[in-house]
C-alpha cells in the first residue's frame, strides 16, 4: 500500500508586515494524513532555528513568536512523516517592521512662568527602546529662551512664547518619537518707591524726585519708570504731606519684559518761606 500524501498549510497572525513589539502566532494545518491529522509533530523552522508542537484533533498546532525584534523571517512549517505518510513542509517570508515608541513625558518646568533668568532643566520620562533623548528650540525664540540640545536646560531671557521639542531616537526596533513643550513666559512686576524733595513754599503743589528705588528687577536689566509727575496734596507749607505720582510708565531696554506694579511715594515737607523786612523808615510823628 502507497503512503498518504498529508498536506501542511502555513499562516501567521497577524499577517505580515508586523510590528515590534507584537507576538506573531503560527498556524500550521495538517491534513490527509492517515490514519489521523491528531497528535502529529510539527517543526517550526524560523531564520533556522527548530520548534516543535503536536497538532489537535483539528490537525492544528500553532507556535508564537515572541515580540520578534525587526528583521525578515524565513518560517517554514514541516511534517517528518511516518511509515503511513510523506512528508510535507509550507513556508513563507515574514517582515517585522519597527514599532510606535509610547508617548513622552516631560517635566522640568511649568507651561507658564515668570520672567527671570532662572535655569530649568526637562526631565523627560516615557518613550520605548534604547535611543537617546534631544532637545531642540523653535527657531529665533532666542529673546525667550535659550537652551543646551544635550541635556535640555533652559534659560529664560525674555517675554514669550517658545515651544521646545524632546526627541526620543530610533532605535533597532523603534521608530524616532517627539513631544513638542509650550512655554509661555510672563512679564514680572515692577514695584518702585520714590522719595520725594522737601521744599520751601512756593505756591505750587509741585513735587520733585529725590531718588527712585525698584523691587523686582532681575539682575542687572535696564528698566526704570519714567514721564510721570509728582504733586503734593495741596500747596500750603506743612510737614509730612502726602505725595502722589501719576503718568509713570515703565522705560528702558528691558522693559518689554516687565509690568508696573504699585508706585509707593514718600512724605515730604512744604517749609513755610522765611519772610524779611528791608529798608524801613519811620516817619516822625506831629
Amino acid at each position: 500500500m502507497s503512503k498518504a500524501h498529508p498536506v501542511i498549510s502555513l499562516s501567521a497572525s497577524p499577517v505580515s508586515p508586523g510590528t515590534f513589539p507584537e507576538d506573531i502566532v503560527l498556524t500550521a494545518t495538517l491534513t490527509d494524513a492517515y490514519p489521523s491529522v491528531e497528535n502529529q509533530t510539527i517543526t517550526f523552522t524560523i531564520n533556522g532555528s527548530d520548534y516543535t508542537a503536536a497538532t489537535n484533533a483539528s490537525g492544528v498546532a500553532t507556535y508564537t513568536l515572541t515580540q520578534p525584534a525587526v528583521d525578515t523571517y524565513s518560517i517554514q512549517a514541516s511534517y517528518a512523516g511516518d511509515a503511513n505518510n510523506d512528508t510535507a513542509a509550507d513556508s513563507l517570508s515574514y517582515d517585522v517592521n519597527k514599532g510606535t515608541q509610547t508617548s513622552i513625558t516631560v517635566s522640568g518646568i511649568a507651561d507658564e512662568v515668570i520672567y527671570s533668568h532662572s535655569v530649568y532643566t526637562l526631565t523627560p520620562s516615557g518613550g520605548s527602546g534604547t535611543g537617546d533623548f534631544s532637545f531642540a528650540v523653535q527657531e529665533n525664540k532666542e529673546d525667550v529662551l535659550t537652551l543646551d540640545p544635550a541635556t535640555g536646560k533652559i534659560t529664560i531671557t525674555g517675554v514669550g512664547t517658545a515651544y521646545v521639542t524632546v526627541t526620543k531616537a530610533a532605535d533597532d526596533n523603534y521608530n524616532e518619537i517627539s513631544e513638542n513643550v509650550n512655554i509661555t513666559v510672563t512679564p514680572k512686576t515692577l514695584n518702585a518707591t520714590i522719595t520725594v524733595n522737601d521744599k520751601i513754599y512756593d505756591q505750587t503743589a509741585a513735587a520733585t524726585a529725590d531718588s527712585i528705588s525698584y523691587d523686582g528687577i532681575v539682575g542687572s536689566d535696564a528698566v526704570s519708570i519714567a514721564g510721570g509727575t509728582l504733586s503734593f496734596s495741596d500747596e500750603t507749607a506743612a510737614d509730612d504731606k502726602s505725595v502722589s505720582a501719576s503718568g509713570y510708565t515703565l522705560s528702558g531696554a528691558k522693559s518689554a519684559n516687565y509690568i508696573l506694579g504699585t508706585i509707593t511715594v514718600n512724605h515730604a515737607n512744604i517749609e513755610k518761606i522765611a519772610l524779611s523786612i528791608t529798608n524801613t523808615q519811620v516817619s516822625d510823628k506831629e
